[in-house]
């Protein structure tokens, strides 16, 4: 094994990277992978594909909203679903808020035994007339940086960590580098 993976610069043992590498060829039949485009691909997989999940964005536990590839975003509400696995998480805002999207789009987790697959979360969800690009647009335009707020209201940093101190200004997130603010709360607080 060990010069196998020397011949193929690899430090350690990965299926995957292998089967790439060798396209999948194998000595013992006549298959082997081949790249095909999405477009090309059979309808039963192509459908299949596009329920797939491409973002998850937490909102207030017990619900999701999850964006899928073909378009589609939908709420879901974790806690309708009565999944034991899933109950840890939904106690606690920050624990709800590490769920992420699994590999390739297979569903959402939180841990390797809290998981929901795209198929449930489909079914379950329940549509918005929301896209992911909406989201995008909404982040750009409505979300400003500390600058940015301290260009708005012409001020300083420290005005703004004042503002913050007394309860005026509330920061969406927050980081050790930088502070995002809701740029309608911003502009609210420069008119009074």
């Amino acid at each position: 094994m060990g010069q196998i993976l020397r011949e193929n610069n690899l430090k350690e043992y990965d299926e995957f990277s292998l089967l790439c590498l060798s396209m999948g060829r194998c000595e013992q039949d006549d298959f082997y992978l081949e790249e095909v485009h999405a477009n090309l691909l059979p309808d039963l997989l192509s459908r299949r594909w596009q329920s797939k999940v491409v973002d998850v964005v937490p909102m207030e536990a017990p619900k999701l909203l999850v964006f899928f590839r073909n378009g589609a975003a939908k709420v879901v509400d974790v806690q309708a679903m009565n999944l034991s696995a899933c109950e840890p998480f939904l106690i606690s805002q920050d624990r709800f808020n590490t769920v992420e999207v699994q590999l390739d789009g297979y569903g959402v987790y939180w841990n390797d035994r809290a998981m929901i697959s795209h198929r449930d979360l489909y079914a379950h969800g329940i549509s918005v007339p929301l896209t992911q690009k909406d989201l995008y647009q909404y982040v750009q335009t409505r979300v400003v940086s500390a600058s940015e707020a301290c260009g708005i209201l012409e001020c300083s940093r420290q005005n703004i960590d004042d503002l913050m101190r007394r309860d005026k200004l509330h920061p969406i997130r927050t980081d050790a580098k930088y502070k995002l603010f809701s740029k309608a709360e911003v502009m609210q607080r420069r008119k009074e």
